[in-house]
């Protein structure tokens, strides 16, 4: 038998209990150069840029007691911190930052949902 981990998201020490997605990634500005030397010989070297860590998630939106406010701090540009934990593992990762482009969505028949787009520091899982 195999158990396979979830992601917890707290945004400023307070958890987002009705996250449902949760998706984090590195970006990086890395230069591939590669050299054409003498007789066609090529090098290839890597110039490392500024690298970011991007976490993306999703939250059902209840109908009352959502606290977090945070299309009011996207509003504000307010550096908030998020940390992602690995529930089952433990391992968590914490990064400042701001938030990016939240957005509300809702069908017919479907539950009101509230996507956050976060870019901060780099972090690693510890």
């Amino acid at each position: 038998m195999e158990i396979f981990d979830k992601c917890a998201v707290y945004v400023n020490g307070a958890l987002d209990s009705y996250a449902v997605e949760v998706a984090v990634a590195i970006h990086d500005n890395d230069q591939i150069i590669t050299l054409l030397g003498a007789g066609g010989t090529k090098t290839m070297t890597l110039a490392p840029g500024g690298r970011t860590l991007s976490i993306q998630w999703t939250s059902a939106v209840p109908q009352a007691g959502h606290n977090l406010r945070l299309w009011q701090k996207y509003v504000d540009c307010e550096a908030i911190t998020v940390r992602v934990v690995q529930q089952g593992g433990g391992y968590s990762l914490t990064s400042k930052g701001f938030l990016q482009a939240p957005s509300i969505s809702s069908s017919v028949g479907g539950n009101q949902t509230a996507s956050n787009s976060f870019v901060g520091e780099v972090a690693t899982w510890i």
